[in-house]
Parts: C-alpha cells; sequence; structure tokens
C-alpha cells in the first residue's frame, strides 16, 4: 500500500484486487474491504478533512453533497520531497515517448532547463527571487515545458495483487523515481506562476540547508480529489476565512449569519499569559522558573475563584498542554488544551468557560503556511498594536495586542490564534444558552476577538488579591499576627502579613461588607484570650461558622468570644 501512494496511484486497484480479479492474500476478512463496503451502503458517510484530497475507493457517482465542518486548510499544505541542489541535472529513466515528439531531443531540452535552473539557483538562500531566474534567462514558458516534460518521467510501477519480494522491489524504485519527478512539476509549476505574476518572491520555493547539503523545498496546496472536484459543496465554518478557503475551494461563495448570544457574558482580563509568561521549560534559571511559576499559580486561583462562584456549576478551563496539570484537582473543573477541543459538546452546559493564553505561532511557524497557502513569502516580524473590542452597549474599548507586520502572515496568525480561542468559547454554546442557563466566559490573553465583550479588565486589576487567596484558603482574617498563623504559606511572618494587607487595602477603613470580588461571604467577630486583645474579624464562603471557629481556635488557642454576623 505503502510502494502505491508514494507512486500516485489508486491503492484499491492497484494492490488489493485488479482488473483480473485477483486480490491480495489478505482481502477476505480486511477490515478496510469492509469499510468499503459500509460507506458504499451508506447514505452519510463521514470521514477525515484528508478524504477531500484522496478521494475514498468506492463509487462516488452517486455523492450529492459534499459537507466540510469547520476549516480543512490546516490539511491541505503540501511540502513535497525535498532536492538536493547538486543532484538537480540528474535524470532517472527516460522520457514516455509521445506523438510527434522525439524523445531522445526532449530529454536533451529537459537537462538544459534543468542546468539552467541550477544555475539561477546556485546563489539563493531562502525565498527564490524573481530576478536569479530572470538572470538564467528562464521565463515562464520555459517553465511550463520543463513541467510537461518532467510529467513524462512518470512510470507504472505495475503493482498487483501477491506481488514477489523482487518485483515489489523494483515497483517500489519506480514508485519513489515518481515521487521525485512529480517534486519536479510542483517545481517548475511553482516557478512558471512566479514569473508570470510579477512579484519578487512567493515563498513556495526556498533553497534552504538540510544536514550538509543544499535543498530545493516546492510547497503547495493539496487539490480537491477529481473525484469530489465536480461535487456541490456545502462549506459550514463558524470562524470561516474565506482567502484561506478559497485556496481549497477556489470557487467558493460566502454568505454570513451573525448568531446573538445575549446570555453569554464575556470578560477580556488583557495581559501577557503566553507560553513564555506560564509554561515551564527545561533549562529556565530558576529566577525565571519562579516567575512563571507564581504567574501559574496566580491563574490557577483565578480558576479556583470562579469554580467557587459558580458552583455547583461546572467550569471549563483550555488552556496550553503544558500545563494542565495545574488545573487537576479543582473541585466541578475540567480542563483541554488548544487544538484538542474543536468539534467537542461535552462542555455544552458549563456555568463558566475560562481560556487562558493563546496558541501563537512563531514567525518561523508562519513561513511555510503563508507560503503553501497564499504563495507568499512572509516578512517582518510580530509587534504590538492597538486594536478596539466591541462592547455590549455599543461602545468599543482599546486593547493592546500581539500582531504580525506582514498582512498575509497576520491572517494566517489570526486564523491560528484568534480562531482556536473562538473554538474554544464555543464549546460553551453560549448562543444556545437562556436567562435561567447563562454562560460565563473569561479569555486571559492579549487578543481582540471579534466577539460583544462584557468587561475589559487589566490583569493587575482582575488577578486573585491577598484576601481572595485567604478565602480560598479557607478563611480571611484582618488582623496581620493571626493570618500569619492561620496561612504560614501564604505569609513567612506578621509583618509581611501587614504590608500584603495594606497594599491590598484590605482592614481599617476598608472592611469587607458582604462580598468581596462578587462573591458573597459570611463573617463573624473574635477576640482572643488574654488582656488587651481587641476584636477581629473573619470571613468565608465555603463552611459553617462552627467549622471556621474550630479551624481559628486549632491556630490561634481559644477564642474568649465569638460572634456570628
Amino acid at each position: 500500500m505503502d510502494i502505491a501512494i508514494e507512486a500516485g496511484i489508486e491503492v484499491q486497484s492497484s494492490v488489493c484486487r485488479d482488473r483480473t480479479g485477483q486480490t491480495c492474500r489478505f482481502f477476505e476478512g480486511c477490515p478496510k474491504q469492509e469499510n468499503l463496503r459500509e460507506v458504499a451502503a451508506a447514505a452519510v458517510v463521514v470521514a477525515t478533512y484528508d478524504a477531500l484530497f484522496t478521494g475514498f475507493s468506492g463509487n462516488t457517482d452517486d455523492v450529492g453533497l459534499v459537507i466540510v465542518d469547520e476549516g480543512c486548510w490546516q490539511r491541505a499544505e503540501q511540502e513535497h520531497v525535498p532536492i538536493p541542489l547538486d543532484t538537480l541535472t540528474l535524470l532517472a529513466g527516460s522520457l514516455r515517448p509521445r506523438a510527434g515528439s522525439d524523445p531522445m531531443a526532449d530529454m536533451a531540452d529537459l537537462h538544459d532547463l534543468r542546468t539552467t535552473l541550477q544555475s539561477a539557483l546556485s546563489s539563493c538562500e531562502g525565498p527564490v527571487p524573481r530576478k536569479s531566474l530572470l538572470s538564467a534567462g528562464l521565463t515562464a514558458e520555459a517553465c511550463r515545458l520543463a513541467a510537461r516534460l518532467e510529467e513524462r518521467l512518470v512510470r507504472n510501477p505495475k503493482l498487483r495483487p501477491g506481488m514477489t519480494p523482487s518485483l515489489r522491489k523494483m515497483s517500489r524504485r519506480v514508485a519513489s523515481t515518481n515521487s521525485r519527478a512529480r517534486s519536479f512539476v510542483a517545481l517548475w509549476i511553482a516557478l512558471a506562476d512566479l514569473l508570470a505574476s510579477g512579484a519578487e518572491r512567493d515563498g513556495r520555493v526556498c533553497v534552504e540547508m538540510a544536514g550538509n547539503a543544499r535543498h530545493v523545498l516546492v510547497r503547495g496546496v493539496k487539490r480537491v480529489h477529481t473525484s469530489l472536484a465536480g461535487k456541490p459543496v456545502l462549506h459550514l465554518d463558524a470562524t470561516l476565512r474565506p482567502e484561506l478557503a478559497r485556496t481549497i475551494l477556489p470557487r467558493l461563495r460566502t454568505g454570513e449569519v451573525e448568531a446573538a448570544a445575549p446570555n453569554m457574558h464575556l470578560t477580556l482580563v488583557t495581559s501577557s499569559f503566553g507560553k513564555g509568561m506560564l509554561c515551564p521549560t527545561p533549562g529556565l534559571a530558576q529566577a525565571e522558573a519562579r516567575r512563571r511559576g507564581n504567574r501559574r499559580r496566580e491563574c490557577v486561583d483565578y480558576v479556583r475563584w470562579q469554580a467557587a462562584k459558580v458552583a455547583p456549576g461546572k467550569v471549563l478551563v483550555v488552556t496550553y498542554k503544558s500545563i494542565e496539570a495545574a488545573f487537576a484537582g479543582i473541585p466541578n473543573v475540567s480542563v483541554a488544551h488548544f487544538n484538542a477541543i474543536a468539534g467537542l459538546d461535552a462542555y455544552r452546559e458549563v456555568r463558566s468557560l475560562i481560556v487562558i493564553g493563546r496558541p501563537l505561532p512563531s514567525d518561523a511557524d508562519l513561513l511555510s503556511p503563508t507560503a503553501a497557502l497564499l504563495a507568499h513569502a512572509s516578512e517582518g516580524s510580530y509587534r504590538k498594536v492597538t486594536r478596539g473590542v466591541r462592547m455590549r452597549d455599543g461602545t468599543s474599548r482599546a486593547v493592546e495586542v500581539v500582531e504580525h507586520g506582514d498582512p498575509k502572515a497576520e491572517l494566517l496568525r489570526a486564523a491560528i490564534c484568534d480562531d482556536e480561542l473562538i473554538q474554544a468559547i464555543g464549546r460553551g454554546r453560549g448562543v444556545n444558552r437562556t436567562a435561567e442557563n447563562p454562560l460565563d466566559v473569561h479569555v486571559l490573553a492579549d487578543v481582540a476577538l471579534p466577539l460583544v465583550h462584557d468587561r475589559v479588565v487589566q490583569w493587575d486589576g482582575a488577578r486573585p488579591d491577598i484576601v481572595q487567596r485567604m478565602l480560598l484558603a479557607g478563611v480571611a482574617v484582618d488582623s496581620p499576627a493571626d493570618a500569619a498563623c492561620l496561612h504560614p504559606d501564604l505569609f513567612d511572618n506578621p509583618n509581611q502579613a501587614r504590608l500584603s494587607l495594606v497594599r491590598a487595602g484590605f482592614g481599617g477603613q476598608n472592611p469587607i461588607r458582604g462580598t468581596h470580588r462578587e462573591m458573597t461571604v459570611k463573617s463573624a467577630a473574635y477576640r482572643r484570650g488574654g488582656r488587651g486583645r481587641s476584636w477581629q474579624r473573619v470571613w468565608w464562603f465555603a463552611a459553617s461558622a462552627a467549622e471556621v471557629r474550630q479551624r481559628l481556635e486549632a491556630a490561634l488557642d481559644h477564642l474568649a468570644e465569638w460572634r456570628c454576623d
């Protein structure tokens, strides 16, 4: 099967059952054959995106409609077999005869064209510039001629079921030759398009180092399989980007439906929540690892606080795969990671959905898809810019976000980053919520999404303060000395507790009056035993008054007086 795939021929008719009826020795009882029979009998066939480009064995004449659910452009990028630059002029095999042509003369012409191309690329590094091709004397017409000649190097590997090992070995050599020939066909076509376009370069053809040798890399887009190419297509995508979709479906016509979500409330928390702020990495300096760990713990406390607010409702957290474990074990909280949540319906009833971070590709990661899908050599890098987000009251708020300076690279950045966040938010099915079943969404990232926002706050104002951290640990008190005794993991000594409470503006003239950060809390006054002891206050939200008093007495000794509000 792998030989047939490399050769670019249909697997079923070449290695499963040939035209004479001869079959593979595993044919009977083969799960693949059973699947093909199921497909043939089915009224609706569900397949991966790859089926668009490979087709599926069996009769496709009765396919009345192809439905593409969500963007499939990620699976359309194609990188052909790299061609060593120093072997560019080596011709394997011979051209298939063609009426009215001289194979020997055609072979000589192809060798000359390859020699010219090798000369044109000899001084290139990175995307091939148009001027290098013109200087060598290449034209779009010459490149298209070369592509037609290269196609004639593709041979029939003569695959059939039951081949002997020696014959299979010969077929594999032919398949390998075919793979190289198709790389050359793609190379010449890309060069012809570049020369005809007038662009300086388009990125689809690059000269890069691979090991100790320079190679020519050719990128492009897979085409819809011929068996499906003429079928009606309905493309459904909540994050449709027509510029990308049309690379696969060039005749696509689009329409937009804006779905209202009046019972989904979106809070954007602005700051940097990238991998470099949150995720552990081997070899980090101790200070940097500690900084990331502190930010990670703050995010965990943010989730714990939001989960407590909506309890017993459930919460979904979507973040980076490498820090999923940090949120494990929080009551009523499920965790998922980016690029693994599209289409999931298991979280349609969560009360709150929290997205932390965003899947931002690097500059280098954008080079290949921008070249393959958009025929563009991206330049520039990321930068911070100010964008507006739409508020529910009709106004807009300015936020600082990260974008790529190259417009086409930015299109890919937005498709990879912003659209993945929208997919994550969509797991909560906000458009289906009612007033009795609302959804709270929190996005912790430096992004400007095309959604209606209810609040935009900075992280400095949203991060859990010391009072929240004490409440999450069970109780909050306004006495620095008592706080240090109750929470040794938060404070090293009473003086540190005092400074932390002062910075938070807690106590004195600013006590908690029934709620803190939108959380309803209970409270009591207490006085420790001994002369000169004054009244202090304690707050909590999850326990009973008796449990709180018991906890205080375990840490502070017997309480002389207790007054529950």
